[in-house]
């Protein structure tokens, strides 16, 4: 075979090693598309009755923080909360719901509706979400479209409020940014920081900062990039280079 054969295919194979794998995440009970990998309980409570031997919850039940391992794919996801614990619902009345914030939780890890406080992002409460491979090394992934559910169970329309630098505090300064949702959509795509549609984070908070109505997060759609091998990169580089040579 020619060198002139060959580029093509080094270049084909290098091509091929790369690209972007995108995970549907839900997280409405029962949850799909990641299993649960450890979590730590809020004191006095016990959620373990929620997770199936597979690691899928499959029960309403709230953690202190837990971490996700997306099927699949080299990522691990913490999720923890402010203000209360993050909090995963299956709804009500055939309604889906998704993931929120409960503040006091019953024994068994259920949301303790004797308050006021229901299992929703309300005002003065947020999610955070960090992102790691495998590994245990933080990597950046692309958001994508989140859809977003509100108290009712119905589809969230308003805005919220989203920081991606959680050194830099909430609420306004470097990092932060506001993003409408329409009929439970929440497009990334479309966000200030975003670049070559998506915005890419390692981190990032998700709150009510406008007393528009409290919501869950349904479900999400998290890209993760594959790097390319070095060594395919450098062979495709070497074909090229013998075929400049070759045309002297």
């Amino acid at each position: 075979m020619t060198v002139r054969n060959l580029v093509p295919f080094g270049i084909f194979f290098a091509l091929l090693a790369s690209g972007a794998n995108a995970a549907l995440l839900d997280f409405t009970v029962p949850t799909g598309g990641y299993t649960t990998q450890s979590y730590s309980a809020v004191a006095g409570t016990d959620p373990s009755a929620a997770i199936n031997a597979s690691g899928q919850i499959t029960s309403n039940a709230g953690f202190n923080n837990i971490t996700l391992d997306v099927v699949g794919e080299d990522l691990d996801i913490v999720i923890s909360a402010q203000s209360g614990n993050p909090y995963f619902d299956s709804g009500s009345g055939g309604m889906p719901a998704g993931v929120g914030i409960c503040q006091n939780l019953t024994a068994a890890a259920q949301c303790d509706l004797s308050g006021s406080d229901g299992p929703t992002v309300g005002i003065g409460e947020y999610l955070a979400f960090r992102f790691f491979a495998d590994d245990g090394n933080a990597i950046s992934v692309h958001l994508g479209q989140f859809v977003l559910r509100n108290a009712d169970n119905e589809l969230f329309n308003g805005s919220i409020f989203v920081h991606t630098q959680f050194g830099e505090g909430i609420g306004g300064l470097p990092g932060g940014f506001d993003i409408s949702v329409v009929d439970g959509i929440a497009d990334f795509s479309n966000a200030p920081s975003s670049s070559s549609g998506s915005l890419l984070v390692s981190e990032f908070l998700l709150f009510d900062g406008h007393a528009t109505e409290e919501f869950y997060i349904a479900s999400a759609t998290i890209t993760t990039i594959v790097p390319v091998p070095a060594a395919l990169w450098l062979f495709a580089s070497g074909l090229i280079g013998l075929r400049c040579i070759k045309r002297r």
